[in-house]
This record gives structure tokens, C-alpha cells and sequence, in this order.
């Protein structure tokens, strides 16, 4: 084997490893978004469950300082029974943020004026809307459509 195969045979190798790494990073970065989605979509049924087998009404939000739900769904997701989405005084579940170098953008049509889902007792949901999860490394983005009948929907799409 003379040098100049030996060089060809490295540089090939050397592409072929850095192109598996970076495909390796996407890989791990959208299993990522894919976790993010699946946990609030967890916490979604959650709290229809809890409406349903409670017999309350539940709300759903996100809060900085577990006293009031933030309108732009910044913070912990908690899981509340209560008369009124200001009464945050039952807690039921706390779930951690998304990690920070995600974004987190709802559909304002089905949330204009709340910050909040709600579940009524039956498990029916009140308001309904789009949530769309997405990272700044990744041209993918994740959106869960919610409506009050059917279950939460993933539609993984290109941006």
C-alpha cells in the first residue's frame, strides 16, 4: 500500500466519521423535540383523566411562580383543580419546563384569552388550539392540534 492509498483510504474514512456524527446529532436533537412533545401531551391526558375521574374542572397551564398561569406558557406546566384558573391553590401535578434552547409557540386562535386548557368534569375541553414545539438547530417542528373530542394529534412537519 503506497501513501497516496493511504491518504485516499484516511480522507474517505474521515468524511464518512463526520458525516455520521452529524447525522448522529440531528438524530439525538429531534428524539429531543419528540420527547418535549410526547411529555406535554402526557400532561394533557393527565389532566382530562383527572377531570374525568374527578368530576372537577381542571386546568392545565404554565407558571413561573406556581401562583398564576403565565399567557405565554413560559415555566413548569402544572395540573390544577379549581373553580377558577386564578385559584391555584390544588395542585395536582408539577412537570418541568422544556429545556431552554427550545421554542414553545401556541396557536393564539383557540387561546386568546386564556392561558390555560380546561377540562371540564366530563374530560370535554373547553378551549382548543395548536402548540408547536421546534429548535433552533432543527428545521423540524412538532405541532400537537387540540380539540375538545379527540385526542391530542403530533403532526411532525418541516418548517
Amino acid at each position: 500500500m503506497s501513501l497516496l492509498e493511504l491518504l485516499i483510504t484516511l480522507s474517505i474514512s474521515s468524511v464518512l466519521a463526520v458525516t455520521g456524527f452529524m447525522t448522529y446529532g440531528f438524530y439525538y436533537q429531534n428524539k429531543e423535540l419528540e420527547g418535549a412533545a410526547q411529555t406535554f401531551i402526557s400532561n394533557i391526558n393527565y389532566a382530562k383523566e383527572a377531570s374525568i375521574i374527578t368530576g372537577k374542572t381542571i386546568y392545565l397551564c404554565a407558571s413561573t411562580d406556581h401562583q398564576s398561569c403565565n399567557p405565554m406558557w413560559h415555566g413548569d406546566l402544572i395540573t390544577f383543580s379549581s373553580n377558577s384558573p386564578q385559584d391555584i391553590s390544588n395542585v395536582l401535578k408539577i412537570a418541568p419546563p422544556l429545556p431552554a434552547d427550545m421554542t414553545f409557540e401556541i396557536n393564539l386562535g383557540g387561546f386568546t384569552q386564556n392561558a390555560y386548557l380546561r377540562f371540564m368534569g366530563s374530560g370535554e375541553l373547553v378551549n382548543a388550539g395548536n402548540f408547536s414545539f421546534s429548535k433552533d438547530t432543527l428545521s423540524k417542528k412538532f405541532t400537537i392540534s387540540i380539540t375538545g373530542i379527540i385526542k391530542p394529534i403530533v403532526n411532525p412537519h418541516k418548517s
